[in-house]
């Protein structure tokens, strides 16, 4: 990713490259997801929801790859807010697919604006 900071609309570009040294297929999977808090004298309650994701080609065993995923934005997206009764926080998710078993490695916060 070149920059942390989006409008609607917009694609986010992720360069990766995966050396795979197992004997298992691998995938590398980011995805877009929002935080969204409300924040109330005694209450807080909170959510995280899948926005958009993009796997991208397979790894195969014993091999490298570089390639771009993208992810796009909806227009419909809400800014990031933080403000004293509600937050919005967006971040970009890393995982990566190991034979059917997925494990997180990475979170990158992003702003909508």
């Amino acid at each position: 990713m070149d920059r942390n900071t989006y409008f609607c609309g917009e694609i986010i570009n992720i360069n990766f490259h995966m050396s795979n040294r197992s004997s298992k297929i691998i995938r590398f999977l980011p995805q877009m997801v929002r935080r969204t808090a409300f924040k109330k004298k005694y209450i807080y309650l909170e959510s995280q929801e899948l926005i958009a994701s993009n796997y991208a080609d397979p790894c195969l065993e014993n091999s490298s790859q570089s390639d771009i995923v993208c992810i796009p934005i909806p227009f419909d997206c809400l800014p990031t807010i933080d403000c004293p009764l509600i937050e919005i926080k967006y971040s970009i998710n890393l995982f990566v697919d190991i034979s059917d078993s997925t494990e997180h490695f990475d979170e990158i916060p992003i702003y909508i604006k």
